[in-house]
């Protein structure tokens, strides 16, 4: 199966949110290269090839609602904050999406997450009031700091 970007040609090709039929949405997220749109909320929906068709397969993974979503500068990760304390990095590979690490440290319901420049870390924020930056690659905390 071919890959097709988004333009404003083929956008007709994306179904409406209300027949998405995924409940409640926090945010809705590019990927830097243009080739997938994410969906955070009652849980995540990743949509390729073109949009028309049915979402990449999902393993689940969270016990709670996603608050945020970021994909890396390369497009290859996604990292799923949610409100069950836990951060989930999945690996994008074509029509496939796994987990890949989780990041366990946080307290309260994790609301933001974002990567470097660099991809090489992921700074995470929560209702914990604490940010923390977390190795991509290692999934090892780095640094926690009280934000507000």
């Amino acid at each position: 199966m071919s890959y097709q970007r988004l333009s404003s040609e083929n956008a007709s090709k994306i179904k409406t949110i209300g027949m998405l039929r995924f409940g409640w949405i926090a945010q809705v997220l590019w990927s830097p290269i243009g080739d997938r749109l994410a969906i955070g909320g009652d849980g995540i929906a990743l949509y390729a090839d073109g949009f028309g068709g049915a979402p990449i397969p999902h393993p689940g993974g969270h016990s709670g609602p996603v608050k945020g979503i970021a994909f890396s500068p390369n497009g290859r990760l996604l990292a799923s904050a949610s409100a069950d304390t836990a951060v989930k990095l999945w690996l994008l590979e074509g029509r496939q999406m796994r987990e890949y690490l989780t990041l366990r440290g946080h307290l309260g319901s994790v609301e933001a997450a974002a990567f470097s420049p660099g991809g090489t870390m992921l700074a995470t924020a929560s209702a914990d009031h604490t940010v923390r930056l977390w190795n991509t690659e290692t999934g090892i905390q780095q640094a926690a700091m009280n934000a507000h």
